[in-house]
Formats: structure tokens, sequence, C-alpha cells
């Protein structure tokens, strides 16, 4: 156990200065536009296979999912062709949109949580 837990704490640090290594070899701006591919991608492939996959729509669980994946694919993607292109005027009022779509969807996933941690039955 204790091998285990050295060995996690190990590969952490590993991480930690090989992230701090690429932070100081590796331009700026070639480093976010890497992280912005790097949760592009995925969100965007996740939202595709779950619903191509799952039945999402069936419980308010695969909802929450389903809108919290959606609207952060989004966020990344309109950041990353921000990024890539000049941001026209109106784009502030999606990222604003999105912005109150994630914090809605956060917010519905705290809700999910506490009633699912409820106690079903009173205590005696």
């Amino acid at each position: 156990m204790r091998r285990k837990i050295l060995r996690r704490v190990g590969i952490g640090l590993i991480v930690a200065a090989a992230s701090v290594l690429l932070c100081v070899l590796v331009p700026q701006p070639i480093l976010y536009l890497a992280a912005l591919w790097y949760v592009a991608l995925p969100s965007t492939a996740f939202v595709i296979v779950y619903h191509a996959l799952a039945r999402w729509w069936e419980s308010p669980m695969g909802q929450n999912i389903m809108l919290l994946m959606a609207s952060l694919a989004a966020l990344a993607d309109l950041l990353l062709v921000n990024v890539m292109l000049e941001r026209p005027d109106w784009m502030r009022w999606v990222f604003l949109a999105l912005y109150i779509v994630v914090g809605t969807a956060i917010s519905w996933r705290l809700a999910l949580l506490v009633k699912a941690q409820r106690p079903r039955y009173p205590r005696s």
C-alpha cells in the first residue's frame, strides 16, 4: 500500500516537473493553443459518442451530463476559433451565454447530488 502511494506521488512529481519544464521551454501562445486543442477534441468527441451510445435523454443525470459536456465543448471550440481567427463583436455575447449555461448545469448537478445523497427515510 505504501509503495503504491509513493509511486503515485512520484508520478505526480514527474508530471509537475515536466509541466514546469514545458512551460519554460515552449512559448506561451503554443502552449495555450495546444491546451485548447487538448480540451476541445476530447470534449467534443465525448458529446458525439455519448449521444450515439447512451440514452442520455431518459434521466435527469444523463441530461445534465450532456448539457454540461456540450456547453464545455462549445466553449472550448469557440475559444479555439477565437484564438485562431479574429473575434467578431457578437462572440462576447455567445461566451456570456455559454458561461451562464455552464453555471446552470453545475448548479443542476449540485441539486442532483444533494437529492441523491439525502437519506430516503427519516431518522427515528
